[in-house]
């Protein structure tokens, strides 16, 4: 984070749309103006990302859509910025390092967001168009993710995982016995 912060400028954002296109008109105008801007790269995650793309006139050289996890995240690492109405989006972008901002379109993500202490805010907050016309200002908000308790909160969730498991007799798997 504190090398994010000495670097002035962005030179590629990432951006994944939400999983519904159609759902929320406001958003999508707002993130269609976004993209319009040369440095954002369109993330696909599905055929009708592809079709919004077409239908917003992106050029076909900024819109990737990856395989294979290594392949994300590499591309990911080279991003200033990432602002996912996804989750995956915004995971990919944390085992990246980027900095990123989670847009909760609907309760399922805002209470999955709120679990895993991710940064995120709401498609309808009145702070998220300012966030989206100044991308600067939205990857200071995204720099403001704690690790720290990012890391905490998993553990804690890992131990009661753990717990539940061995209430039940079912052997928890060694990778979340260390995590825990």
């Amino acid at each position: 984070a504190a090398e994010r912060l000495r670097k002035v400028g962005l030179d590629r954002i990432a951006l994944a749309l939400p999983s519904n296109t159609l759902g929320d008109p406001v958003l999508m105008n707002r993130l269609a103006r976004l993209a319009q801007d040369p440095r954002v790269h369109v993330v696909l995650q599905d055929p009708s990302d592809l079709e919004a793309c077409r239908n917003l006139g992106l050029p076909q050289e900024r819109l990737h859509m990856f395989c294979d996890l290594d392949s994300w995240v590499a591309f990911m690492r080279g991003c200033d910025l990432c602002i996912s109405a996804r989750l995956h989006g915004s995971q990919v972008a944390m085992l990246a390092m980027t900095p990123f901002l989670l847009i909760a379109t609907d309760s399922r993500i805002e209470e999955l967001a709120q679990q895993m202490a991710l940064p995120y805010i709401r498609s309808d907050d009145r702070e998220l168009a300012p966030l989206l016309a100044d991308p600067l200002r939205a990857q200071r908000w995204a720099l403001a993710f704690d690790g720290e308790a990012y890391d905490r909160n998993r553990q804690q969730l890992a131990l009661s995982t753990v717990r539940m498991l061995e209430f039940s007799g079912i052997p928890a798997h060694p990778d979340l016995l260390g995590m825990a």
